[in-house]
């Protein structure tokens, strides 16, 4: 899932010791970085369950509303029973509205954060990194994408955000990072997304 990936644009910069003469600087492709974490797709693939089930109440709720609709054309209206009706079709509208309003804050501050924990084992195992290296700043590198933007303004913000311009190979971190960072998330054990009720329900059914 892109959601995540395209979220996760950040600066990391770490003051180290002061070191003897210049300042030993490094860089990391802090969305490269985040792409092949692999917990990066653990908790994708857990929001992704989240957001599953939060579409399949509201379209069950959808259902009931609709059937609901249609059932009460069988009635006349003004007589109790299709007063009655009309009321139990107004709550069902009213519990989606909520249901959907809640569980969009819901899913948000899930994704917020999916995003807080990545960054947070980024951000500490370049501190680890640099440390053990003698780094005093790592700095976050970027390139341009690859499509051009649509108007002059849209690229000018593309050049004007560019945080690093040159940088030697000898000094990007990138490919290193991800490796220790998923080496110890492997120690640490993998997150497995929980089932949906309706996979459940599937699965319990093919069982039988």
């Amino acid at each position: 899932m892109n959601t995540i990936m395209t979220c996760l644009w950040a600066t990391c910069v770490l003051g180290g010791p002061p070191s003897s003469g210049s300042p030993k600087v490094a860089v990391v492709n802090v969305p490269l970085a985040h792409e092949k974490y692999a917990r990066t797709k653990d908790l994708e693939a857990e929001f992704e369950v989240h957001r599953r089930q939060f579409n399949e109440t509201r379209e069950s709720f959808r259902d009931r509303i609709e059937r609901e609709t249609l059932a009460i054309r069988d009635f006349k209206p003004g007589t109790p029973d299709y007063e009655e009706r009309g009321k139990q079709i107004a709550q069902l509208q009213f519990e989606m509205q909520w249901f959907v309003e809640s569980g969009q804050r819901k899913l948000d501050a899930e994704l917020a954060k999916a995003l807080k924990l990545i960054f947070t084992d980024i951000k500490a195992e370049i501190r680890r990194l640099a440390e053990e290296r003698g780094i005093d700043v790592v700095v976050a590198a970027d390139e341009s994408p690859n499509d051009p933007a649509p108007t002059s303004a849209g690229q000018k913000n593309q050049i004007l955000l560019q945080k690093v311009l040159y940088w030697s190979p000898e000094v990007d971190l990138t490919d290193e990072l991800i490796a220790r960072l998923n080496d110890r998330y492997s120690k640490q054990g993998t997150n497995k997304p929980a089932q949906s009720a309706a996979e459940a329900k599937r699965n319990e059914a093919s069982t039988k």
